[in-house]
């Protein structure tokens, strides 16, 4: 699908291997400090979405016996005990009576062994076994509590979460995009002409800030084509610290690094494409039929906040409708999920709010809170929404490409 506009994207268990990094001694340095749950972030250090670690969640207990569980399939991974060695080592033996799994990079793990870890404070945890680190953070809130709110220093540097450099300024020809999450960060290299889908290069996993000075985990290796502005970054694990600053008018994102620096443009006023999921949403529409009703609904990016909006009509044609209320959507493309925010006053300039339309979404925000959370699957042309808890049922919709339509509301 060709898009002319683009949109932000919204969005952590842990486990036990390392291998060291060298630098600041480990914030955590006795088997009791890791008591509790923690939460994975992200990916693995340098890796695609084929070392997802968002659904990953570890338990530890005071004696040191873990439990690692895949939380999307409500299902125990690994189950078996931690010991810290020193500063900069631990140890794991597996419960041998259990059918032990280990997320992607870890598979060779033979039951026991000598790990590393870092740890830059009691909250955080990178944990490496061979090449592959995984990164988790430690349960501080509620999980009901994390879903109502969208806190994150790194998404609320501006409107928008997904920016690109100037293609006018491209080293090799290559166009880099800079996504933000809730606790990472990712860089994309992608063709100006939109000519080859976008090629991950490596994440930067948040550790804190003070103001617009990020400290992250991050990690180079040779075959990584990173911009000019980390040229300084030594190979393998690196603890680095970033400073990102927004325009006034949000529409450009700086970054600066080792005394250089690289600026990043809002694509809704700069035009590029991405390879993103909201991307291949923006100007689609479909028909959904609830509340015993068919509805027009159609995604569009809004010029001004430059927001992925989905529009829910009362129409029975491929039209807009008298009666419109309008969603702001975010997509968390870690977790797979739509945050469809209910804009009420939005949504009252452009429908009746005693309609049954308008009364079915207020009745949803007051059950279920803002936003409502709702898994998906994009392949092609055709999305998959798990919505039953909201909606009654699960649907999938083949969407229509709506080139000629424009923000209008």
């Amino acid at each position: 699908m060709k898009k002319q506009f683009y949109l932000s994207c919204l969005t952590a268990a842990a486990i036990f291997c390392l291998t060291g990094c060298g630098g600041r001694k480990p914030a955590i340095t006795d088997t009791s400090e890791l008591a509790g749950t923690w939460y994975g972030c992200g990916n693995a250090l340098g890796q695609d979405s084929d070392f997802r670690a968002d659904n990953l969640c570890l338990s530890i207990d005071s004696q040191g016996s873990l439990t690692l569980s895949d939380m999307e399939q409500s299902s125990d991974l690994f189950c078996g005990t931690i010991s810290i060695d020193s500063d900069s080592t631990i140890s794991i033996t597996e419960d041998t009576f259990r059918d032990n799994r280990l997320p992607a990079g870890w598979d060779s793990f033979d039951g026991e062994g000598e790990l590393s870890y870092r740890a830059p404070d009691t909250s955080h945890l990178l944990l490496t076994y061979e090449d592959t680190s995984y990164y988790f953070e430690k349960e501080d809130t509620s999980v009901e509590e994390k879903a109502d709110t969208s806190v994150s220093p790194l998404l609320d540097i501006a409107e928008t979460d997904i920016w690109y450099s100037s293609p006018e300024n491209a080293e090799d020809d290559s166009v880099y995009e800079l996504a933000l999450y809730d606790k990472y960060a990712e860089l994309y290299a992608i063709q100006p002409d939109n000519s080859e889908p976008g090629v991950f290069i490596t994440n930067l996993l948040y550790c804190g800030n003070e103001g617009g000075e990020f400290s992250f985990y991050t990690f180079r290796d040779d075959a990584m084509e990173l911009p000019e502005i980390f040229d300084s970054l030594p190979d393998g694990i690196s603890e680095i610290t970033v400073r990102l600053s927004a325009s006034p008018d949000s529409e450009s994102l700086t970054m600066e690094y080792d005394g250089k620096s690289l600026s990043f443009y809002n694509n809704v006023i700069y035009g590029l494409n991405t390879s993103s999921t909201a991307y291949y949403l923006n100007n689609t529409s479909f028909r959904w039929n609830f509340d015993g009703s068919s509805h027009f609904c159609r995604f569009f990016t809004d010029q001004g906040t430059g927001r992925l909006c989905l529009s829910i009509a009362d129409a029975k044609e491929e039209a807009e409708a008298d009666n419109t209320i309008c969603l702001e959507v975010t997509v968390d493309e870690a977790d797979k999920s739509l945050l469809l925010y209910f804009d009420r006053s939005r949504s009252k300039t452009t429908a009746d709010r005693d309609s049954a339309l308008f009364q079915y979404f207020k009745t949803m925000e007051k059950e279920h809170g803002n936003p409502l959370r709702i898994p998906f699957t994009l392949k092609d042309n055709r999305l998959r929404l798990k919505a039953r808890k909201y909606f009654g049922k699960n649907d999938t919709f083949d969407l229509k490409e709506e080139n000629h339509y424009v923000q209008t509301q």
